[in-house]
């Protein structure tokens, strides 16, 4: 048996929950199939919500499948933060 850093490609590290699920939403409407995986901290009892915002899981997609996943998530999104309309000053 492998390991998730021999076997798939990391594509988000650490990313936030939020993040995190709108990735692989993302990734699997384009057939990439995608897993998180992290250090448990002990807070399952807590339930899958809380556990992954409180141990931030890294997102792997099958090894070789990293390129077209970049290539998915980045034509999704990009990083620049959301202007906040209702907060620009008008001359």
């Amino acid at each position: 048996m492998g390991s998730p850093r021999t076997d798939f490609d990391l594509i988000l590290e650490s990313p936030d929950p939020i993040e995190a699920e709108l990735a692989r939403g993302i990734l699997h409407a384009a057939g990439i199939p995608s897993y998180l995986h992290g250090q448990d901290r002990g807070f399952s009892d807590l339930g899958c919500a809380a556990h992954r915002f409180v141990s931030r899981p890294d997102l792997f997609v099958p090894r070789g499948a990293g390129e077209r996943a970049r290539e998915v998530l980045a034509a999704a999104w990009d990083r620049r933060p959301l202007e906040d309309d209702d907060n620009r000053m008008t001359p």
